[in-house]
Order: C-alpha cells, then structure tokens, then sequence
C-alpha cells in the first residue's frame, strides 16, 4: 500500500481557512501545486483544490450581473471553498 509520505511534495505548503482565495492562488502559481492543505492551529481542517477554486468562480458568474467575477471570487476566504472531508 502506498503511504502518504511517498505521495506528497516537501516542503509542504499550506493555508489558512481565513485567507484569500487571491493568496491561495498565488501560491499554487509559485509553488506549481493543484492542491493546498488548510490548516487551523496545526490541524488540517480542509484541503482547497484548484477545481475548488474554479467551480467557486463559475458559481459567481452564474450569479451576477459583473464582468468582474473573478476578481470577486479572488476576495473570497478559503473557509467558504474548500473541501473539508
């Protein structure tokens, strides 16, 4: 069976539930991940996907009126998004 460990990338890279989905993104862009783990007080409370992150964004384009829906999105925090089972 395969363990964790030989999966993951290190170092690993995470965020919190109260940031930005704009630094979330940030950070997959420089650290060329699809997936960030959410941590709260040292415990992984959820894991933010780049699929996440687009269906948030579809979500709001169905939803206004806006050009600017993705920049919208960029200001949601990461707690409304992500997956956390």
């Amino acid at each position: 069976m395969t363990e964790i460990r030989e999966l993951m990338h290190t170092p690993v890279y995470t965020v919190a539930p109260g940031d930005s989905l704009r630094k979330a993104v940030r950070e997959m862009n420089e650290h060329h991940v699809r997936q960030l783990p959410v941590v709260e007080d040292g415990r992984l409370v959820g894991m933010l996907t780049d699929r996440d992150i687009r269906l948030h964004v579809v979500y709001l384009e169905d939803r206004t009126e806006s050009g600017d829906s993705f920049n919208d999105a960029l200001d949601t925090v990461i707690d409304e998004v992500m997956t956390r089972e």
